[in-house]
């Protein structure tokens, strides 16, 4: 029956069935190519590196829906409809930044051991890949927004005002291009997660 539980179960199995299929992937390539040998394991180190980035991505999960749940909170149903719909609209804006981000993640990494210099030129550059695409698609998300949200159904298309603000949201993040990913990949997850920490706090205040 299709309902809101049904839709948490699919996404939970669905990142489970992705998460498993992953691990027997790697894993079985792993154990082909690299032969067995000596393990030891700094589990302190591990931790050290892992917490900060497990933090940036739980704060990143909670901001890009804290805002939903408080609309829960002080709006009807039917108005926290049209404000998810509004905002899920956006999805085609948010694809340029998670597209260069995915892309130049490891390069970050490349560079900052490599060649710090060609980082910082790298660093501009990427900020120019997500910038510019990013108000191309806005534009178009602006331009179609309307009869996109009246695909939700009727009234959804009193969110479109809306739609202006939260692209520029969008596109004020995209304005700095993937920082979060250069933070992390030249060792600074510890920054990263207290900017994303108060980043969630400010948007829960302002949100109130």
């Amino acid at each position: 029956e299709p309902c809101a539980e049904t839709a948490v179960i699919a996404a939970i199995l669905a990142t489970y069935a992705t998460t498993i299929f992953q691990l027997v992937s790697v894993t079985t390539l792993v154990d082909r190519k690299v032969a067995p040998g000596p393990r030891t394991i700094h589990f302190g180190f591990w931790l050290a590196v892992s917490f900060p980035i497990f933090l940036v991505e739980s704060f990143f999960f909670l901001l890009t829906n804290a805002d939903v749940l408080m609309v829960g909170v002080y709006m009807d149903p039917h108005d926290v409809a049209i404000y998810y719909a509004t905002v899920k609209t956006l999805a085609l804006v948010h694809f340029v930044y998670f597209a260069v981000k995915a892309g130049v993640a490891q390069r970050y990494a490349q560079f900052t051991h490599s060649d710090p210099a060609r980082l910082a030129a790298f660093a501009r550059e990427t900020v120019s890949w997500t910038f510019w695409p990013s108000v191309l698609m806005g534009l178009i998300v602006l331009a179609l927004g309307k009869p996109m949200l009246m695909l939700f159904g009727p009234g959804f298309d009193a969110g479109y005002p809306f739609l202006f603000v939260l692209v520029a949201g969008v596109l004020a993040r995209a304005a700095v291009g993937p920082a979060e990913s250069l933070l992390t990949m030249s060792g600074n997850q510890n920054i990263c997660a207290l900017v994303y920490a108060a980043t969630l706090a400010i948007n829960v205040v302002l949100n109130m």
